[in-house]
């Protein structure tokens, strides 16, 4: 199966990859899940070496279990460099524009966070909060792509960044986006910027229930 690779996040001192696979009618996003450190899969080490835009050939099987939403989950057993035709960023952004309707189930969203998976998004607070799903409403996936209508301003808590929509005078319910990818993050994302959205593993985070919290995983094109 050949797969191209569209992220590549940090989770703690690991490697969270995701991918792009076609079927027969159009793509669909996997997580490959390391099936050589754990027979049920776990993150990559730091020395991975898939690169966003490249093409690999994997050996895979499904996950040995799957905690809904994270339904992308695979069990990648060996692996092959292909090619590296799309980790020019212009030209993986195009193709993604281009291609993103295809994927199934659908997983491109536009405008305000509050959109993204399917509206289903609780929020920390009354506006600007941080966004999070419970098992009570659960989306299909637990991945995918946003073209927010409005900048994401760069804030650090503790050193660590986060990124704000800012919209103005108008109040988002959900504007806060932990930022988990690899490179170092920009003071701001413009509006319009093709970027990836993921749901974190379950964690339970009083005094909230146990829920899956919003991440912003990265951005495509030339900022």
């Amino acid at each position: 199966m050949k797969v191209l690779i569209v992220s590549r996040t940090v989770v703690e001192r690991r490697r969270c990859i995701g991918a792009l696979v076609r079927t027969n009618d159009g793509y669909q996003s996997l997580r490959l899940m390391d099936a050589r450190i754990l027979p049920t899969g776990a993150f990559w080490t730091e020395s991975a070496p898939f690169r966003i835009g490249e093409l690999w050939e994997i050996e895979q099987g499904p996950a040995a279990s799957i905690r809904r939403p994270h339904n992308e989950d695979v069990l990648v057993y060996d692996y092959t460099l292909s090619n590296s035709s799309f980790t020019d960023p212009q030209r993986l952004d195009e193709w993604l524009r281009f291609h993103l309707h295809k994927i199934d189930p659908p997983c491109i969203w536009e405008g305000s966070p509050e959109n993204l998976f399917g509206g289903r998004l609780q929020s920390t607070r009354k506006y600007n909060g941080r966004g999070f799903v419970t098992k009570a409403d659960l989306p299909e996936v637990s991945t995918g792509f946003w073209i927010p209508d409005q900048p994401l301003k760069k804030v650090l808590y503790e050193g660590k960044a986060s990124y704000l929509y800012d919209n103005g005078l108008q109040k988002a319910r959900v504007g806060k986006l932990k930022y988990i990818g690899e490179p170092a993050p920009p003071d701001q994302i413009p509006a319009g910027t093709l970027v990836r959205v993921s749901l974190s593993r379950w964690i339970e985070l009083p005094p909230y229930p146990e829920a899956c919290w919003l991440m912003l995983s990265g951005w495509y094109g030339m900022l």
